[in-house]
């Protein structure tokens, strides 16, 4: 069980596992929404006043590893601004379709690929955009660390 979880956590197959198998964490569940229930008070002001008088950004907590060269670390509070026109450099908020649905991303905007900034090798892969099944839906415009 503890080599499974390690495998988990790292993406890297433990002993006996086959090679193509091998989870990879930065490709789960890379950002959840933002909950200021239970969060401290001064981090759920921080997250109000970036959305304020923006009611079309909203606020997403990174779960992954994928742009921990960038920056971004897991814990991190993402303030995505889908109205924002994204420039080579940017943190954005990507949907890439596959067969029957969609998975989010959030990766580095350079013309026209996003690419990520991770340890991960699996996590840096270029992926271009198209516009249809591979877009743009936000760029984020702000980020609330956690102290420590």
């Amino acid at each position: 069980l503890t080599v499974q979880r390690i495998s988990e956590y790292t993406g890297i197959a433990g002993p006996g596992a086959d090679e193509g198998q091998a989870p990879m964490r930065s490709f789960r569940e890379e950002a959840v929404p933002y909950v200021a229930e239970g969060d401290a008070p001064a981090r759920t002001g921080a997250v109000a006043a970036l959305l304020a008088g923006r009611p079309h950004a909203y606020a997403m907590v990174m779960q992954s590893t994928a742009l921990e060269l960038a920056g971004v670390r897991p814990g991190d509070i993402m303030i995505i601004d889908p109205l924002v026109a994204p420039a080579d450099g940017d943190v954005v908020c990507a949907q890439l379709e596959e067969g029957m649905g969609a998975t989010t991303v959030y990766r580095i905007f350079q013309m026209p690929n996003i690419v990520g900034a991770s340890f991960d090798p699996r996590a840096v892969r270029p992926e271009s955009i198209n516009g249809t099944t591979r877009r743009i839906v936000g760029v984020m415009t702000d980020l609330v660390r956690r102290r420590g």
